[in-house]
Parts: C-alpha cells; sequence; structure tokens
C-alpha cells in the first residue's frame, strides 16, 4: 500500500511528540480529516479537504520534559521558519527545509489582553481566541499501519471533538479572510455530513459536558451567529462551492450548502 506524502510527513509529526501527545489537541484540517476515525461518524462519499499545516493546540501549563517539543521537532528533521515581529516570532515548524508540510503551535488566549505568542515546553505557540473550547472533551483516535505509518504499534492522539471543532470555527468565522472563511464553511459542512447521523449524540456531548465549560456569552451568540452566516447565500459560500468542485467533488448548489449548514448547526446547538 502506498503511503501520501502528506500522511508520512503528519505520521512523522505524530511520531515526534512522542510524550507530549497527551498534552496536545489536534485541531484544523488535520483535526477533521481525522475524525473520521472516530466511531459517531458515518461514510460519506468525498474525500476530506487536505491541509499542508498540522495546528496543535496545548495548554500555557505544558512544562519541558527531558527533551522539549523543539529539540524532538529538531531531530525529527523539523526546521523553524519565523514570522512577523513579535517576541517571540510566530513559528512554522517544516518538515525539511522545502517541504510542503509544517506544523503550528497555538495556545488560548483569554481575558480582555491582546493575542501574542509564547513559549512552551520549547516551541513558539500564538495565543488566538475561542481556542480553549477546542480542549474541552477532546475525543481520542488511533493511528495504526497501514494507513500511517508510525512505527509498527498503534499511536493514539487527539482530536477536538465535532461539536467544539464547530462551534469554534463559527465562532471566528467573521475574523477569516474571504478564502479562509470560504474553506471554514466547508468544513462545517463537511463535518456536518460526517455526523449527521449521530447529530443527537453529538449535541448530548455539547449540552452536557462541553455548553458549561464555555463562556455564557459565547454561547449565547451561537444561534445568531448561524442565522447570520447562513440563512442567505453569500460569496463566501459561493467560493466553497468552488473550492469543493475544484477538488473534483459532485457539484453542490451554495444553496444546499447553505441549507445544510443552517440546519445542522441549529440543531446541534439549539
Amino acid at each position: 500500500m502506498s503511503v501520501p506524502e502528506d500522511v508520512q510527513a503528519f505520521s512523522r509529526l505524530v511520531l515526534a511528540l512522542r510524550d507530549y501527545r497527551k498534552d496536545i489537541v489536534l485541531v484544523g484540517g488535520w483535526a477533521h480529516r481525522l475524525s473520521r476515525l472516530h466511531p459517531l461518524s458515518q461514510g460519506v462519499d468525498f474525500e476530506p479537504l487536505g491541509s499542508e499545516d498540522a495546528d496543535l493546540v496545548l495548554d500555557k501549563t505544558v512544562t519541558p520534559r527531558e527533551e522539549d517539543l523543539g529539540d524532538l521537532l529538531r531531530k525529527a528533521g523539523f526546521t523553524q521558519q519565523f514570522f512577523g515581529e513579535k517576541n517571540p516570532p510566530v513559528m512554522h515548524y517544516r518538515l525539511g527545509q522545502d517541504g510542503a508540510f509544517y506544523a503550528e503551535f497555538l495556545t488560548p488566549l483569554m481575558g480582555p489582553e491582546k493575542g501574542g505568542t509564547r513559549t512552551i515546553a520549547g516551541v513558539s505557540a500564538q495565543e488566538l481566541r475561542h481556542l480553549y473550547i477546542l480542549m474541552i472533551c477532546p475525543w481520542k483516535v488511533l493511528l495504526k499501519e497501514p494507513e500511517f505509518p508510525v512505527g509498527g504499534k498503534p499511536v493514539e492522539i487527539q482530536i477536538a471533538n465535532a461539536a467544539s471543532y464547530l462551534a469554534q470555527k463559527l465562532l471566528v468565522l467573521d475574523r477569516r479572510t474571504p478564502d479562509d472563511k470560504a474553506k471554514d464553511i466547508l468544513y462545517i459542512h463537511d463535518t456536518l455530513l460526517t455526523f449527521g447521523g449521530s447529530l443527537g449524540k453529538v449535541h448530548e456531548l455539547w449540552r452536557e459536558e462541553i455548553l458549561p465549560k464555555v463562556i455564557p456569552a459565547a454561547a449565547k451568540s451561537l444561534p445568531g451567529l448561524v442565522r447570520t452566516a447562513f440563512s442567505d447565500v453569500t460569496d463566501p459560500i459561493r467560493r466553497a462551492r468552488g473550492i469543493a468542485v475544484a477538488a473534483g467533488r459532485p457539484d453542490t448548489e451554495p444553496e444546499h450548502i447553505a441549507q445544510v449548514c443552517k440546519k445542522g448547526l441549529t440543531e446541534l446547538f439549539k
């Protein structure tokens, strides 16, 4: 079985994380991709959206072990790329000098202060709002060969659960660039299809386990955000359709994308 290059690169990242895997929650495109390994998912007839980067969330309280994360990544062949003027700078950990795949570390921003970066366990992590939601009740999925070359022994990693994933996407949607907003809309649409058959159980997880830990103002805003984003067909929704078509998927009318998102999110966050 031939393993795609992005999966090989991701597997090297997972192996490099070693003892820190229980401290890290995978979010973003790779969390969406791996959510299909969860028992609540159902089969869909399209491939998940690809992503060249792996977004990893860790808490500010994580402390270095015998080897910190930065050392482990360097030993695994990841190089540091610096961006911006923050101190410490925003950093991408790229596999090789010119490889397409890279990892980026994030950490929740709480309170009134502006976001910045900080060093956690030897890596630079960017502070962003609403990330804390993604760390509530993470799901565990098992990576194993032949699909993932992880050294023979299956490896368990944490990913954001579907309810937290959708809530966070919705809360930051208006802050995204036009292209990123369109891609996030498609992530929302695809996640709802992937868990449509078990949406009642995902709603129960949201209501019983996640909602009590979400900032009340953020939770209260979700129904209004759903109506604003998906009551009408907008340019970002049309762009989302274009992304799906460009990926080789059957054409889907933008009205259908809006309908799936509005109906599913309303049911989830009712």
